[in-house]
Parts: C-alpha cells; structure tokens; sequence
C-alpha cells in the first residue's frame, strides 16, 4: 500500500506541474502527451489497487500488457515449451510462388474473422486472384454464410484446407 500512496504523489506531482505548463504554454502540443501518460499512471494504480489489495480478478479486456503499446495482446500464454507471445496478430496472403499478396493486422480479431476481407482486399489489389485457401484455422459457420451470400462457393471443404473461388 507504501508503493501505491508514493505512485500516487507522483502523479499528482504531474498533474499540477501539468496545470502549471497548461498556464504557461496552452498552445503546446506536448502536453498531450503528459495528459496521455498521467491517466495510464493513474488507470495502472487503479488496476495494481484492485489486483493487490482488493484481490480482484482482473477481466482480460482491461489488462494492459505493455504501457508503450497499449493496442498490444497476449498472443500465446506460454504451455508446454511454447514462449509466451504479445504483440498483434498478422494474417498475410502469400500467391502460388510466396510474395505477398495483401496482408490484415489484426487487432481484438481472430483468424476466422478475418477470412473474407482478407480475400476481397486481395481481390481488389489483385483483380485476377481466382482462388484464396485457407487452413482449417480460418474456418467458421459465419465465412461459409459470407461466402455464399457474396456469390463465394467452397470448392472444396476438407479438414486441413478451405478453398474459396474469388469471382
């Protein structure tokens, strides 16, 4: 609780010398910034408070994992000899001989989310783009629905691969 009273009196130390910029140089573009950081100090004392002393369980949707990167998500938790990952998923579409195609970074999305327009991006950089596959990852009731009501038919639905005809 000693750590929490010390961080707090920082921030509030930030806060009048902010006041105080705020009245010498309202025109200054980086005060932005300062107002930016001052409110995550404050949420991360807000979190760590209900974390530590309250023993909440904290929701996945409002842990920050990384202060400079606030979009940044937890990726892979780290099980059975895989590292734990953060950062943003990037889904890429690579032609028959590996360049690239299109890509999607994707932000609170999955893979199956991402299915259609990432084909419909590909197909408007690459008009001639007749045929997008996907691994079963990619896969989900709402795509094949998608599909069809876009004139899109499976041509083919095994477990490993999805392929979809782009017209």
């Amino acid at each position: 609780m000693a750590h929490l009273v010390v961080h707090l009196r920082i921030i509030h130390k930030a806060e009048d010398t902010l006041l105080e910029l705020i009245r010498l140089q309202p025109a200054e573009p980086r005060l932005e910034n300062l107002k930016y950081h001052i409110a995550h100090g404050n949420l991360q004392i807000q979190l760590i408070y209900r974390r530590v002393i309250k023993q909440e369980v904290i929701p996945h949707v409002e842990k920050v994992f990384s202060i400079l990167d606030p979009h940044t998500e937890w990726i892979s938790k780290g099980k059975a000899g895989v590292p734990v990952e953060l950062g943003l998923r990037v889904c890429v579409l690579q032609g028959q001989f590996g360049f690239t195609l299109h890509h999607l970074v994707m932000q609170k999305q999955t893979d199956d989310q991402v299915t259609v327009p990432l084909a419909e991006g590909a197909k408007k950089r690459f008009p001639a783009l007749s045929q997008v596959s996907y691994d079963k990852g990619f896969w989900s009731q709402m795509d094949w629905t998608s599909v069809r009501i876009e004139g899109w038919m499976p041509s083919s639905a095994m477990l490993l691969w999805l392929l979809l005809p782009v017209t």
